[in-house]
């Protein structure tokens, strides 16, 4: 498996795909809720044949940002089935960013490899910030992720934001991934209280 670390986000896929792809084309957006998912599927049309999937995550704003779906209708514009996937503060999923279970992606990654579109052995994860943490954890755990893009990661597992446990970000088969403890007094309800 490739790992990529992309320190401008996103803007290295792009232009990656961009000198990959003589245009852009268009695509369509279809809503996700199977299997408990909260998503978007941004495809562009594939004539045939089988698209390589991509996860799009977003980072510690939760829900569906605009700016994750922006990058997933990109990735779709330029030949990719992009899966713009929220993972908290969505309808059905922890309002924080604490405790999320691993074996939600792994049921993503499942819906997608299962889709008639999609190339079930080329499917990547990107992300930034916390979702960069994500990616990079969903790709150790998961071989059926063969690329990632991790956009401003960190190189550990953080406790969660927002929370009230105190506990990890992250947590696989209900129990906690060990985590860094941030080292101060009183919590931390947001990356911008450390300015």
């Amino acid at each position: 498996m490739r790992i990529f670390v992309a320190w401008l986000g996103l803007c290295t896929l792009v232009g990656f795909v961009e000198r990959a792809a003589a245009q852009a084309a268009p695509f369509t957006k279809t809503p996700v809720a199977a299997d408990g998912l909260v998503a978007n599927l941004y495809a562009p049309a594939n004539g045939g044949r089988r698209l390589p999937g991509i996860i799009v995550l977003g980072g510690s704003e939760g829900g569906m940002g605009e700016g994750s779906a922006i990058e997933a209708a990109l990735l779709a514009e330029h030949g990719f089935a992009a899966m713009h996937l929220g993972y908290f503060d969505v309808p059905g999923r922890s309002k924080v960013l604490e405790g999320l279970p691993l074996e939600y992606f792994k049921t993503a990654i499942d819906w997608l490899r299962a889709q008639g579109n999609v190339d079930r052995d080329k499917i990547a994860v990107v992300g930034g910030s916390k979702g960069a943490e994500a990616a990079l954890l969903i790709a150790s755990l998961y071989p059926q992720i063969k690329a990632v893009v991790a956009g401003a990661p960190s190189s550990v597992v953080w406790p969660g934001i927002r929370g009230t446990r105190n506990g990890s970000s992250w947590t696989l088969a209900g129990a906690d991934l060990p985590a860094l403890p941030y080292g101060r007094e009183g919590g931390f309800t947001s990356v911008f209280a450390l300015r």
